[in-house]
């Protein structure tokens, strides 16, 4: 949970650019704070939930699965020098991902939102969420490892 002055204070930093890097149970945070979803574009919903119009059922999760990430945008910053990669994580299913968002990550795994990675931009900041972050092992992945190095740069970028 968050109180109004402590939100407040958040989305102000973030709107006067201070960057954001938000990773895998982010997008679950703040179920009662839909500024929060405007902020890192995107939600995992707990319970059923009307946003933007738009009727959402809850979500559901997979931990411990195997899958494939493909990289949707090769010249972004945050995924340069990477290629499709395998990785073993929990995948989230049915959450929203905000229109006009960047995707940078996807999957074709069944149990996953197609869109995995994404970067946009919230007033003066930048911010990169990637679903994955689950576990031990995602961040032993030499591959996931570059992208959070990459993602931490570019959002820092001026």
């Amino acid at each position: 949970t968050i109180n109004d002055e402590q939100a407040k204070i958040f989305a102000d930093c973030i709107r006067q650019g201070k960057p954001v890097v938000a990773l895998h149970h982010s997008i679950c945070a703040f179920d009662d704070w839909p500024e929060y979803w405007n902020i890192i574009g995107g939600k995992y919903f707990h319970k059923p939930t009307t946003f933007n119009g738009k009727e959402y059922a809850v979500c559901s999760y997979i931990h411990d699965i195997h899958f494939d990430v493909r990289i949707a945008d090769r010249k972004h910053p945050v995924t340069k020098g990477l290629k499709d990669f395998p990785i073993f994580d929990e995948t989230y299913k049915g959450y929203y991902v905000e229109e006009g968002v960047t995707p940078l990550l996807t999957t074709d795994e069944p149990s996953s939102t197609p869109i995995i990675g994404w970067a946009k931009k919230y007033g003066k900041s930048r911010i990169v969420v990637l679903q994955s972050g689950h576990d031990v092992p995602t961040f032993e992945n030499p591959n996931f490892r570059k992208l959070l190095k990459q993602s931490i740069e570019w959002v820092y970028k001026k």
